[in-house]
């Protein structure tokens, strides 16, 4: 019985490591150095309740202790999708040792925050911190100025009696051939290899990238191109990506080799696909792609547009130079907490093994019984163990993914693969 006991209970401790957030009145507040008391913990989780009814986005803060090699929207991210919070929320996100900080926003807080409300939102935490040493004043302003943040969205405006003229919205992009039957490749001189249209990225970023990507160019020979975009006009995510990187005259050498990130911000559409031409296709193959669709992903969903660029083309870079895209990211807390516990029940199970005092084992269970005392009335089966195999299924990319090859409306032939988000 002391055996089962003390199982029990180092399997409870790996429980309690795996999932430190399951608790519902704690997920608001994730305290990894312990600032705060659990009485101002309860308080602003309480606050967080009541934007929710305002704005119907849960609100977290999330104090990291020790973010490992996590950027901070890695973290937040991590957080934002292991606890049981609402899809639409938005995450305060404090690295304790570097004392960074950032807002980043999920599923439909991502429109009531956008960038530059969630830029403001930061500075404005920023500006609280360093004017109080009271964190209960701190996280509560913040609090407060995140509802007022929120409120010319949530607000009701009032109706414009004016009759604006209609704008009819534009059939096909202003890039694309008037007569696309007669369009011939050509190779443009110095394209621009950021085309920030969807406008997620500032002046510096796009310079940045840009230098990047030259440099890239510059080093293996291959086109690459960065294309944002708040619509497809009807087309799906690669032909669109597909007929910009064609239509516009990109590609190096006489097969036009190279490749283009498009980004989607079309509601209900919203997206990536990377369209590979020429002789990049063998090394930017579909398996290559979607390691690096992995490592993409939590950044495009926590809208950490500019630094899931640069980390994409870290990757396009590496898969060039080694012919093999970097494997995903490292699996979550969940995964080490779960290892932890493990070991520390082997641990407790053997120091009690240890203590045992084990006696030669019998092989009829007669042997263990006094004579004249054992009456069977009842027999029945009971159900002990049970074998279960698992056989994974392989999930298909979302709408706008796919390995195999494709041509464009310029009758280009392309490969590459994306995903939803």
């Amino acid at each position: 019985m002391k055996k089962i006991v003390y199982l029990l209970l180092a399997l409870a401790l790996t429980v309690s490591l795996a999932l430190p957030c399951l608790a519902e009145a704690s997920y608001y507040v994730h305290d990894g150095p312990d600032w705060l008391s659990d009485g101002l913990e309860e308080q602003l989780a309480e606050r967080a309740k009541e934007l929710y009814g305002q704005t119907s986005c849960d609100y977290l803060i999330v104090i990291a202790d020790d973010a490992g090699e996590k950027t901070g929207s890695e973290y937040a991210y991590d957080y934002y999708y292991n606890c049981p919070c609402s899809a639409d929320a938005l995450a305060l996100y404090i690295n304790s040792e570097t004392l960074s900080v950032g807002v980043f926003a999920y599923g439909a807080a991502a429109e009531v925050y956008p960038a530059e409300a969630r830029e403001a939102l930061t500075d404005r935490f920023i500006e609280i911190y360093n004017g109080n040493d009271s964190y209960v004043t701190i996280f509560t302003q913040y609090l407060d100025a995140a509802a007022e943040a929120a409120a010319p969205v949530t607000e009701t405006t009032e109706t414009v009696t004016e009759t604006a003229p209609v704008e009819t919205a534009p059939t096909r992009p202003y890039w694309y051939p008037e007569n696309v039957a007669a369009f011939s490749d050509f190779h443009a001189q110095n394209p621009p290899r950021v085309v920030d249209d969807a406008d997620l990225f500032t002046d510096a970023q796009e310079a940045e990238m840009s230098a990047k990507i030259e440099e890239i160019i510059g080093t293996y020979g291959r086109d690459l191109v960065v294309f944002t975009d708040v619509s497809s006009y009807g087309l799906s995510r690669n032909i669109y990506a597909a007929d910009f990187y064609q239509f516009n005259g990109y590609g190096k050498n006489a097969d036009y080799s190279g490749s283009v990130l498009f980004i989607c911000m079309e509601q209900g559409n919203r997206g990536w696909y990377t369209a590979v031409r020429g002789e990049a296709q063998n090394t930017l193959n579909y398996e290559n792609l979607n390691r690096i669709d992995d490592r993409l992903e939590p950044q495009m969903k926590a809208a950490s547009y500019f630094d899931g660029v640069m980390g994409y083309l870290d990757d396009v870079a590496e898969t060039y130079r080694t012919g093999s895209a970097p494997k995903p990211f490292p699996t979550t807390r969940l995964g080490v907490s779960l290892i932890v516990g493990v070991i520390i029940a082997f641990v407790v199970v053997g120091i009690m093994k240890s203590k045992m005092k084990t006696i030669n084992t019998a092989a009829e269970a007669r042997n263990y019984l006094v004579p004249g005392t054992f009456d069977l009335r009842v027999s029945r089966d009971i159900f002990l163990y049970r074998t279960v195999t698992r056989v994974k299924r392989e999930q298909k990319s979302s709408s706008g993914g796919g390995g195999g090859s494709f041509s464009s409306s310029g009758g280009g032939s392309f490969s590459g693969s994306g995903r939803s988000f």
